[in-house]
């Protein structure tokens, strides 16, 4: 008979008794070498085999999460643009006139731009124009869809309210068309069993805010929303989402926008960058209008003088006819007139210049401060210090519209402005009292020419008189004439250089990303049950494969008993008898080969004692089928079922009755031995039950009548076999060893405590018991397989029932026949 190649055998030769002393004298060795064993790719492997079906459900239970993530989840944008900028400032920089180095270099300005664009004044200023003040939604069967444009709403609100602090505090709405007249209107966060009814155009009163709804296009059955919001939210809101960083090489901005609407990100990166060109002309143009400003009061004076003045001119010639041609009055008239030319210069240059030194001395923002050039005036050390000092006033704007009065950049700002503000007031001082030297000179010269001109007649000398002021006011009038004609079409002229490079573009959904939803999904779909599996592992205190038997006990192993899928009809299936060309007899087949070679050649009865460590390991199972597998070699066999305390019973009795006398009341005295055995329907198999269960087994046990029980089997049967309690929780499988020639000890996969297969180990070695062997029960088809044992199946002579085949198999078998 073949014996399966992958179970411990002991050999039949005399020496087999020395081997199992070898075998137990190295046990320690054993379990030292397996347990250094830290890498086990086989065992690896089977676990997740094992648990295969688990990982497959976690996998697509991720991968579902992640679909629907995918599917129903809103998308994310994002939104960008390019905003060329263009430097317009002066080649030299003002600083370098006061100090050795420029203190903020070139790439300040296009820093200083791109923070001014993400300031809160500025995006709130964007917000406002856009008049964002309604938020539209439809709410689906999944998420709700934000209507954008407005203008595309099946409905409008409109709001009547001014103060943007009202609507900070306002909930989001839900409405409902109810007929052609009428809606229902609920807050988000109210039952529609509160919804009030309300006529579409009548004015509502909500949260001390009044708005209307009209009617555009609403679907009825269809929930729709809306929310108030002000751009002072807006604006915030913005802010948390716009980024922006600049290429100084390229002189561009790039900003992107993140959002969940497409088109109103695309229509508010459009109005940040639009209105910050326009901010730009803006602020050239401020220039020019003060500038216009200041030169029309000039001339509203000039003009008023030159009205007088003409008016005395005809007047003095209505009342005296006569003309004067005489050339030096002609000569002093024309010098007299270049003087007051000059001199009137200088009065106006000097008016500019207290207006400028006021300016400077009672403002401290020098944003519109009108220049020397603008009004006539010559001055390039001025005009150079001005232009700076407008820059850095730009500069210090966008730190403090941030908050950032901290900022180590605006201290430096303030600073230099405190400096190039004290040397302009220093070289406007110095070019009042330069000024006033040479207007005291003018004036000498002046007075001279008086007195030449109070030698002329009284009539002459008048008529000069006039015609001297008439013809300076005229200069003066027609050169700030020109001055405003030059700042008109300079304002007129104006263009701000910084140009839309790229408009709004959709660069694709950054959320949510299926590729990674997916991956994520696989990976944590595969890491979490193996995760698990591994735990649970790491707490497992249960024997699992035929390798950890080998690898914790050194006991030989005389067979594995596969796991069953077959329906139990009654309590005494399945039993080797009724299939004996199935797997389950062969093993039990193998087993009782080894059992001989184990207990050796001998001539007289044979005992065997089986036993386990804990309660439902298959003990009594294993023994009625090593019972009836002994029988059917024509050997008389009884099977004792000495578990008093929990008796099964497997062995098949006629009429599948057990008799309530047994080993129990046998060793009380209250029965004989042939009133306890019993005949079972199994040939040459005989049983002696439990009995009753008594309150002292184990005295029984070690009582004298036990032996002669014994000794009296002996005399009838070639094998005596003994069904004893578990071996871990009491002592009776102890009591009883000393009949056994043999002990087969029953380990259970997924059943049996590690720590008690350790017990076994150390009754091994003391060699409490004789002949130790282990036989490995119930176990999963999948294991073997995985370690190389295989199917019994795998032979082609044994039978196999459907039952006991995977699933895929047992599909295969139906879809060939």
């Amino acid at each position: 008979m073949d014996i399966q190649q992958d179970v411990t055998t002991i050999s039949s030769d005399s020496n087999a008794n020395g081997q199992i002393m070898t075998n137990r004298q190295n046990a320690q060795s054993m379990l030292s070498n397996s347990n250094n064993d830290a890498f086990d790719p086989k065992k690896i492997i089977y676990t997740l085999w094992k648990s295969k079906f688990f990982i497959i459900f976690c996998i697509g239970i991720a991968i579902s999460i992640a679909w629907w993530k995918t599917y129903y989840a809103t998308p994310i944008y994002t939104i960008g643009a390019s905003l060329q900028v263009k430097d317009n400032r002066k080649a030299s920089s003002p600083a370098s006139l006061l100090y050795s180095q420029d203190m903020f270099g070139g790439s300040k300005r296009l820093s200083a731009e791109m923070k001014f664009i993400r300031s809160y004044p500025f995006i709130k200023r964007v917000c406002e124009k856009m008049d964002m003040r309604v938020y539209y939604y439809q709410e689906g069967n999944i998420r709700t869809s934000e209507i954008y444009p407005s203008k595309n709403a099946p409905f409008e609100v409109i709001i009547n309210i001014d103060a943007d602090s009202n609507l900070v505090e306002l909930p989001n709405y839900k409405i409902k068309f109810e007929d052609e007249k009428t809606f229902l209107l609920v807050n988000s966060q109210e039952e529609w069993d509160n919804a009030r009814s309300y006529k579409f155009g009548e004015t509502i009163s909500e949260s001390s805010t009044t708005f209307k709804v009209l009617n555009k296009n609403l679907i009825k059955g269809t929930i729709y929303g809306f929310h108030f919001t002000n751009p002072s939210s807006l604006a915030r809101n913005f802010l948390g989402r716009l980024s922006a960083y600049a290429e100084e090489d390229a002189s561009l901005i790039r900003l992107n926008l993140i959002s969940s609407v497409p088109e109103r990100a695309n229509n508010f990166i459009t109005t940040v960058m639009q209105e910050y060109i326009a901010y730009g002309l803006e602020d050239k143009n401020l220039e020019a209008v003060r500038t216009i400003d200041f030169i029309d009061g000039q001339l509203s004076q000039i003009r008023d003088s030159l009205f007088l003045i003409e008016d005395k001119i005809q007047n003095f010639r209505s009342n005296n006819k006569f003309i004067v041609g005489d050339d030096a009055v002609g000569r002093n008239l024309e010098q007299y007139t270049s003087l007051e030319d000059e001199n009137r210069k200088l009065q106006m240059k000097g008016k500019y210049l207290d207006y400028l030194i006021a300016y400077l001395k009672d403002n401290d923002n020098y944003k519109g401060i009108t220049t020397p050039t603008a009004v006539g005036v010559e001055d390039g050390i001025a005009n150079t210090l001005i232009g700076r000092l407008v820059d850095l006033q730009i500069q210090r704007e966008v730190f403090l519209e941030k908050g950032s009065t901290k900022n180590p950049f605006l201290v430096e700002i303030n600073i230099e402005i405190d400096k190039i503000r004290e040397s302009l007031l220093e070289h406007l001082n110095n070019v009042k009292s330069n000024d006033r030297i040479a207007a005291e000179d003018i004036k000498s010269r002046i007075n001279t020419l008086n007195n030449q001109m109070n030698s002329l007649p009284s009539a002459e000398r008048k008529l000069v008189n006039i015609n001297r002021l008439y013809t300076i006011n005229e200069e003066i009038y027609i050169l700030l004439l020109n001055k405003r004609m030059e700042a008109s079409i300079a304002q007129a002229a104006a263009r701000e250089e910084s140009q839309i490079l790229e408009p709004p573009f959709n660069y694709g959904a950054i959320s949510p990303n299926a590729k990674q939803n997916y991956l994520m999904a696989l990976i944590l779909g595969l890491i979490i049950p193996i995760g698990l599996i591994y735990l649970r592992n790491y707490f497992r205190n249960t024997i699992e494969t035929l390798d950890e038997v080998k690898s914790i006990s050194s006991v030989p192993i005389l067979g594995v008993v596969m796991h069953s899928k077959k329906k139990k009809q009654g309590r005494n299936t399945p039993l080797v008898h009724e299939q004996p060309k199935s797997a389950l007899a062969e093993a039990f087949r193998s087993i009782r080969s080894n059992l001989l070679f184990l207990m050796g050649r001998i001539d007289k009865t044979s005992i065997l004692m089986i036993s386990s460590s804990i309660s439902g390991e298959g003990k009594s199972f294993c023994s009625a089928n090593i019972s009836i597998s002994l029988a059917s070699t024509g050997k008389r066999t009884i099977l004792i079922v000495a578990d008093m305390r929990k008796p099964q019973m497997y062995v098949p009795m006629p009429n599948d009755e057990y008799s309530k006398d047994g080993l129990s009341t046998y060793l009380i005295g209250s029965k004989n031995l042939d009133e306890v055995v019993q005949a079972t329907s199994v040939e040459n198999l005989d049983i002696i039950h439990s009995g009753a269960v008594p309150p002292n087994p184990a005295e029984l046990l070690m009582g004298v009548v036990m032996d002669e029980l014994i000794e009296e089997l002996k005399k009838r049967y070639d094998y005596i076999i003994i069904d004893t309690p578990p071996l871990g929780l009491v002592s009776d499988a102890l009591i009883l060893g000393k009949y056994a020639d043999a002990s087969v000890y029953i380990v259970r996969q997924d059943r049996t405590p590690i720590e008690k297969l350790k017990g076994l180990e150390r009754i091994y070695s003391e060699q409490m018991l004789k002949n130790v062997g282990i036989v490995f029960n119930d176990v999963k088809t999948q294991s073997v397989g995985v370690y190389g044992y295989g199917s019994y199946g795998g032979y082609g002579y044994y039978e196999v029932n459907d039952a006991d085949l995977p699933w895929w198999k047992r599909f295969t078998n139906k879809v060939k026949k």
